[in-house]
């Protein structure tokens, strides 16, 4: 026994028992009987008595019935067996019914992992591949039913193919996936070992994670009562050579800020060059990405009280190749000054595009101001040139 209520309000265990006083209750178990007595009778409608116990499952499958009855102890009346029905008063939502189901496993055994188990901050619509292997042997129903957990650090996925032993299974599945659950029922329900890959797309998180996020997940016979099993950690795609895990990391992916200064003509001006006052200069920001896509990115750049910025100068491009490597080359930085030199400026105030600034702060994106959102295409440079004077 673990707890009895009347009316929603649970009662205390009787210390005396069998004797019990208002507000207790007693429970005797005898075999496969338990008895519950009251302190407090029960004198009115709708008082919902609900008795809590634990109890082992039988060895075998089957169905049996946990049947009651009622009574009265204050009277001589015999006891009223209790018939099934609604007894919790909920209006028939559940299975109101006192029949208890018991059935064998989906598997005897499943192994999960993910891959890949690394993916860049801010990165956009990241493939991924799902794989459980299992193993059905006895009583083993099969397995139909698939549900994967995606961490909330990463974006709401979305389904792009199901796979039985490697091979697509096309339509042959219904997708109940909803918001961070990933739930897949098969056409066709798997009654021997096998695996099923699932492939989906996500958005990578906003901060890096050295440690990881786990996507846990488990198989089910959706013809059967028995509970959906969790699948342990492991080789998922026979594979025993790979990573084996279901942790994902998030990384810079080698995302890197650079800031370079300019003459007006775009001659390079090397770093601790001794300038005259009054010089005008353009700086240039930008970031390689030679990864996937990256979504919502902001950054700030704070000018020091020795420059002047020059009103109507912030220009932005987001049409730049990548750089060859993580590290652009002095030619690849000229290409880009003067790729994003030669595009027309944004407004200076904070409105719907990508950058704009305030006094001596420079914010691009919108996690400091109402910028319009920042996204970097994959495999390219995003870069910011404006003008300043030397004060």
């Amino acid at each position: 026994m673990t707890g009895v209520s009347v009316g929603g309000a649970g009662q205390t265990a009787g210390a005396g028992c069998p004797g019990v006083a208002a507000g207790e209750y007693c429970a005797l178990i005898s075999g496969q009987d338990i008895i519950v007595t009251l302190g407090t009778k029960t004198t009115v409608d709708a008082a919902i008595t609900q008795v809590q116990f634990t109890a082992d499952a039988p060895g075998s499958t089957g169905s049996a019935d946990f049947t009651a009855t009622v009574a009265d102890t204050g009277t001589l009346a015999p006891v009223q067996a209790v018939v099934e029905g609604d007894g919790n008063n909920d209006g028939g939502t559940d299975g109101d019914n006192w029949t208890v189901t018991v059935g064998d496993n989906a598997v005897s055994s499943a192994a999960s992992e993910i891959t890949p188990n690394d993916v860049p901050i801010f990165s956009l619509a990241n493939s991924f591949t799902y794989d459980i292997a299992f193993t059905i042997a006895g009583g083993d129903t099969g397995v139909d039913r698939v549900t994967v957990t995606v961490p909330g650090t990463f974006g709401d996925p979305t389904v792009t193919d199901v796979l039985v032993g490697g091979v697509s299974i096309g339509a042959a599945y219904t997708n109940n996936t909803a918001g961070k659950l990933i739930s897949i029922l098969l056409d066709t329900k798997l009654t021997s070992d096998d695996r099923i890959g699932i492939v989906f797309t996500s958005d990578g998180p906003s901060a890096v994670d050295g440690t990881g996020q786990d996507f846990t997940s488990t198989v089910d016979d959706s013809s059967t009562p028995t509970p959906a099993q969790a699948t342990a950690e492991g080789d998922g795609d026979a594979d025993g050579g790979d990573a084996n895990n279901w942790t994902v990391t998030a990384s810079n992916g080698n995302l890197a800020l650079v800031k370079k200064a300019f003459f007006s003509d775009g001659t390079p001006i090397a770093s601790g060059a001794t300038i005259p006052q009054g010089t005008p200069i353009k700086f240039l920001i930008y970031i390689n990405n030679r990864t996937a896509a990256r979504g919502d990115v902001s950054l700030r750049d704070i000018l020091n009280a020795a420059f002047g910025y020059q009103t109507g100068t912030l220009k932005v491009t987001n049409a730049i190749a990548a750089c060859a490597a993580d590290a652009c080359t002095g030619l690849e930085e000229d290409g880009i000054f003067t790729a994003v030199d030669g595009v027309a400026a944004s407004s200076d105030g904070i409105d719907g595009d990508v950058v704009s600034i305030t006094g001596a702060t420079i914010d691009v994106g919108d996690a400091n101001v109402a910028n319009g959102q920042l996204d970097i295409n994959a495999n390219g440079v995003w870069a910011l040139v404006f003008d300043v004077v030397m004060n």
